[in-house]
């Protein structure tokens, strides 16, 4: 046999050792990644045994929970069930169930164990509550029934009142006015009370000072008088009186005033359509306007044990 036979022979045989070895290599690797596969396999396989595991003790909770829901829901409002309806009914993802526990579990840990004889008061004190509205809406609607009735007996009266008032005040802003001053009359309705209902008096005695109620404390005397008598005249216009009787009328008056009130009251009492009128008086200014109708009595006091000499005269 030549040398490059025996050459290629035995290159041949190198070669199909080296195939062996080659396999027997693939061999051994391929056990080691069946190994391998192997033990994940089995972590797999054991891994599913426990979710498994967990999901039937979820389905078994699951039923559970449903069942005291069901329970609980058989005394609750209908509002509460119609809740929960609408909640079944709603797909919720695994977090947004979360949450919702954890806010229903933040709830329950801030209840309070209330004792019975607490809750026992609580229904009995309700009971009173419920009985009072009842009471309450019996009382309002009488309310409304005199209430009514009230408003419509005010229809009657309350028109010719204003008109009243309106035409004193017509008089008193023009009787003022005539002495450089000026006046109002109106009614103090503000108050729902007819009880504390009024007439005021607004006056106003100088330029730069804006138009005010009288009273004891705004106005000196003089001023209060004034007003007064002039009020006085208004309704003299106005309504019919048998008698009127003023008193002192002019004291604390400016003497201008004083005397342009006191021919003012001449004249309004003077006439034939006005009652009789007196005013009374300590003193008098001279030379003040007089009347034919007019009748004055001037009364001197003397000393004791003589006699109290009345004088008359026209």
């Amino acid at each position: 046999m030549s040398f490059a036979k025996q050459a290629d022979r035995h290159f041949d045989q190198i070669e199909a050792q080296l195939r062996q070895l080659q396999a027997d290599c693939d061999v051994r690797s391929m056990g080691n990644v069946n190994d391998q596969k192997d033990a994940e396999l089995g972590q797999l396989t054991t891994t599913l045994a426990e979710l498994k595991e967990q999901t039937r003790e979820l389905k078994d909770k699951e039923k559970k929970a449903t069942r005291d829901m069901e329970s609980a829901l058989q005394d609750a409002d209908e509002d509460v069930i119609e809740e929960m309806r609408e909640k079944q009914a709603e797909d919720y993802t695994y977090n947004q169930i979360y949450m919702m526990r954890e806010e229903a579990q933040a709830d329950l840990d801030g209840l309070i164990d209330i004792p019975a004889d607490v809750l026992i008061k609580y229904e009995q004190r309700q009971k009173k509550i419920d009985r009072y509205k009842l009471e309450a809406r019996g009382i309002q609607t009488k309310l409304d029934v005199v209430l009514e009735v009230l408003e419509k007996l005010k229809g009657r009266w309350y028109p010719k009142l204003k008109r009243l008032v309106g035409r004193v005040d017509d008089q008193f802003s023009s009787a003022m006015d005539k002495l450089g001053l000026n006046g109002e009359v109106r009614l103090a309705e503000d108050d729902p009370n007819f009880e504390n209902w009024g007439i005021e008096i607004l006056v106003k005695f100088r330029d730069k000072e804006p138009l005010q109620v009288l009273t004891s404390h705004r106005q000196s005397g003089g001023e209060r008088a004034l007003a007064t008598a002039v009020y006085v005249m208004a309704m003299q216009e106005v309504v019919n009186s048998p008698i009127l009787l003023v008193d002192e009328i002019n004291q604390g008056m400016d003497r201008n005033y004083e005397r342009s009130v006191h021919n003012a009251f001449v004249k309004s009492s003077c006439r034939d359509s006005v009652g009789q009128s007196f005013l009374l008086t300590p003193k008098l200014l001279p030379n003040l306007d007089t009347h034919p109708k007019m009748k004055v009595l001037v009364i001197h006091n003397v000393s004791f044990g003589n006699a109290t000499r009345i004088q008359a005269s026209r």
